[in-house]
């Protein structure tokens, strides 16, 4: 589930075209559809596909942090907080197929790139997330 504000939303690829294109730029990955937003995932891909995005999580609880195993089921406690919550560190899970996919500044750069030629903004959320140092940044 995710909500957005229309003036965000206007700045995505057409979901129409998204699945295309994200094959495109996932043509030479070798990790599944799945760990990069490829085939059916790129509708779950989407919305969080732009530099501009500021993504939020409800979920407070880092032994649950994405896929389908361990979910929660029923109510929870829902905690509005920007995300990621968590560090790094716990979104990675070293017996899951996707490896480390996704889990790169560069990676995560080029995508945007690729997509809507453009970077993230100083105020982009993954800076801080993947540890960039903004005093060497030009």
């Amino acid at each position: 589930m995710w909500s957005a504000k229309c003036d965000y939303v206007k700045k995505l690829i057409d979901p129409e075209e998204f699945p295309h294109i994200m094959k495109k730029v996932g043509k030479t990955a070798k990790e599944p559809g799945f760990c990069l937003g490829n085939g059916r995932y790129a509708a779950e891909h989407w919305i969080n596909s732009h530099p501009d995005g500021s993504p939020c999580d409800l979920y407070p609880d880092p032994h649950y942090v994405w896929g389908y195993n361990g979910m929660p089921v029923g109510a929870f406690k829902k905690a509005l907080e920007v995300a990621p919550r968590f560090d790094l560190a716990t979104y990675y899970e070293k017996e899951h197929t996707c490896g480390k996919a996704g889990q790169s500044l560069d990676g995560r750069i080029n995508e945007y790139g690729l997509l809507y030629k453009k970077k993230p903004p100083a105020s982009w959320w993954g800076w801080a997330f993947y540890g960039y140092n903004h005093s060497k940044r030009a």
